[in-house]
């Protein structure tokens, strides 16, 4: 029996181009990450984790290549397709200018969920003005979150 996969990359590239000569992050990056299974993506500064990490949640497409998300292409969605998949799927939480500074870490990664909610059980747009998530106060100030970091054992958001 085959374990079921949470991550598939198949020949993945992904290049830069600008004004300045291109820049060609990665080129034929496959691997695989099964389901239940947790990795870490390590390196220096500009040799493109955030990348892979952007293509592997769908925010960026590859140049070339192919990426499914248990068992999803993420190639073949639509954009608005992606987003939800992302909202319902995939969770991310960013470093420093992705995060509200007047809200808690724990509290921006509460944000999405609460969307989600506001958007699938309000009966309209008019159902009045959204507050901010009722968390603790505890967790570590946003200006303290030095890195991209997850809340174990959270339900899976999107930004």
């Amino acid at each position: 029996m085959t374990a079921e996969l949470a991550v598939r990359a198949e020949d993945l590239s992904k290049t830069y181009t600008g004004e300045a000569a291109p820049v060609r992050v990665f080129s034929n990056l496959t691997f695989e990450l099964p389901a239940g299974e947790f990795a870490a993506v390590m390196g220096p500064s500009g040799v493109g984790k955030s990348t892979l990490l952007h293509l592997l949640g769908g925010i960026d497409r590859a140049d070339s290549g192919r990426v499914e998300v248990f068992g999803r292409s993420l190639d073949e969605m639509t954009p608005k397709e992606r987003a939800r998949f992302r909202n319902e799927t995939i969770g991310f939480v960013f470093q420093f200018h992705h995060l509200l500074p007047e809200f808690t870490a724990e509290e921006n990664v509460a944000f999405p969920e609460r969307i989600h909610r506001a958007i699938t059980l309000s009966p309209s747009a008019s159902a009045g003005p959204r507050t901010a998530p009722n968390t603790t106060r505890n967790a570590r100030p946003v200006n303290q979150v030095t890195n991209d970091w997850a809340m174990p054992n959270a339900p899976n958001w999107a930004y």
